[in-house]
């Protein structure tokens, strides 16, 4: 195995590649803004509502969200070296801060790479060892900075290990990456989506003062580029590593005990109570436990939801839970009752339930449900279910719901829906499509003799090849 090569803190710095995204609301005339912001960086900027325009080394994306009284925007640079990055930055956060507007649905992303020329790391972005970041980095440092944006849904913690099966050895560290499924969706906290290309964001930094806030934001940002670095430049793994795999595991051992045997789980999760066509019947459950133990495996590790009730409908192949508490996690492909949600919320299927700053992703909102200050993304709701001060991002998906102090993006309203004054309409720009064309009419006469010439001198035009002669012709 190679060795590392030792670097000082100036080499690592000056070898630091980083792109921000800084998310704020402003009434401000787009022109005025983009005059400021070319005037800070010293380079064109271009206003887009077209979130699929980036930015580059010489130019930055001014992406207009929304029209309305306050319309949401995104500032993004271009890779910047980090020798450039402090003039500009604490003038950029200063700007936001005098012009602009903040709460907990803004953050400011940071995307971070090396120039790996002069930065000679056993490993680059795209092959590190993910599972040493998960153990190293201590989110608590950050959230001591940023409280009020720890367990936002765009910003879920990434100290979560889900193991393959059951026969994981959690003490196993150094074979973690091939035992454990790691967290990788845009709304974690470390953005892995686009690791494997070289791309690592990191979404800490957020809430509603982000931008009063520029020694905490240096010293995050600080943070962020010598642990990536220590993570790339190692090959040992440190006894701080093995105490942290053994608390982000400590759960997984509890209930491994279970997973063979329900009675044992009896015992251990005595909160939890299971039910299979709402029968709470232990003979028949321990008939059944094969069939449930993995979806409850996934409430318990990956959701945290150790009391609860839980049925499993026979007929219908569903799984259900009722009067959870799911905090700072996900949850994925079950029928939600009487439950109280901050997390994400995907493939689901809601009733009376109360969710607030949360994610939802191809869910439906079916009866008594109340949902505040999220994100709604390809989520029906229907008729009886009330939304408040969220952002709605539908393709086509129908509300037909009372909507209050929204915005609502490319989502169909049904005939029941009701909206205040308050409520934003952003509809998909229309593609405009030109009637085809007919041919050139050209009046004079052609003569296309000419290409007889071009044919062999012993050429003989025996008429089409394909038509037909019967034999009596």
């Amino acid at each position: 195995m190679r060795k590392p090569k030792n670097y000082s803190i100036k080499e690592v710095y000056d070898s630091t590649v980083l792109e921000f995204i800084f998310e704020f609301y402003c009434s401000k005339e787009p022109s005025f803004m983009v005059e400021d912001l070319q005037k800070i960086l010293k380079k064109k900027v271009f206003l887009t509502s077209e979130e699929t325009k980036y930015p580059t080394y010489s130019s930055s994306i001014l992406l207009k969200e929304y029209d309305g009284v306050r319309p949401r925007y995104q500032f993004k640079t271009g890779p910047q070296k980090y020798s450039e990055v402090p003039s500009f930055l604490s003038t950029i956060l200063f700007w936001i801060n005098e012009n602009a507007s903040l709460d907990n649905k803004t953050m400011l992303k940071v995307s971070l790479d090396y120039d790996f020329k002069d930065l000679n790391t056993i490993n680059s972005i795209s092959n590190m060892d993910v599972g040493k970041l998960i153990l190293r980095l201590d989110e608590n440092f950050i959230s001591k900075r940023f409280p009020e944006y720890k367990n936002n849904p765009r910003s879920l913690s990434i100290k979560t290990l889900m193991p393959y099966n059951m026969s994981v050895n959690a003490s196993n560290v150094v074979n973690i990456k091939n035992e454990f499924i790691f967290p990788v969706a845009s709304y974690y906290a470390v953005d892995l989506t686009e690791q494997t290309r070289g791309k690592l964001t990191y979404n800490y930094i957020g809430g509603d003062n982000y931008s009063e806030k520029i020694n905490e934001v240096n010293e995050v940002l600080n943070y962020y580029i010598i642990t990536t670095y220590q993570v790339l430049n190692s090959t040992d793994f440190l006894p701080s590593d093995v105490a942290e795999l053994n608390r982000l595991t400590e759960e997984y051992r509890r209930f491994r005990k279970c997973y063979y045997d329900p009675e044992i789980f009896f015992k251990v999760y005595e909160n939890f109570r299971i039910f299979i066509d709402l029968h709470e019947n232990k003979d028949i459950i321990k008939s059944q436990w094969f069939q449930i133990r993995d979806s409850i495996s996934k409430l318990i590790l990956e959701s945290k939801v150790t009391n609860c009730k839980f049925n499993w409908d026979t007929e219908l192949g569903i799984h259900q839970i009722n009067k959870a508490k799911i905090e700072g996690t996900s949850v994925n492909g079950f029928q939600i009752i009487n439950s109280e949600i901050n997390g994400i919320i995907e493939n689901c299927y809601l009733w009376n339930s109360k969710v607030n700053n949360s994610h939802t992703i191809n869910t439906i909102m079916v009866n008594e449900n109340t949902i505040n200050n999220s994100y709604l993304i390809n989520t029906r709701v229907d008729e009886f279910n009330e939304i408040k001060e969220s952002f709605i991002s539908n393709n086509g998906e129908i509300l037909n719901c009372r909507i209050f102090d929204s915005v609502i993006k490319n989502a169909g309203l049904g005939n029941r829906a009701k909206l205040d004054e308050h409520s934003i309409i952003v509809n998909p720009k229309e593609t405009l499509h030109t009637p085809s064309q007919t041919g050139i009419n050209v009046e004079e006469k052609r003569d296309y003799k000419w290409v007889k010439t071009l044919r062999r001198e012993d050429y003989k035009d025996t008429g089409f090849a394909n038509k037909y002669e019967h034999k009596w012709g």
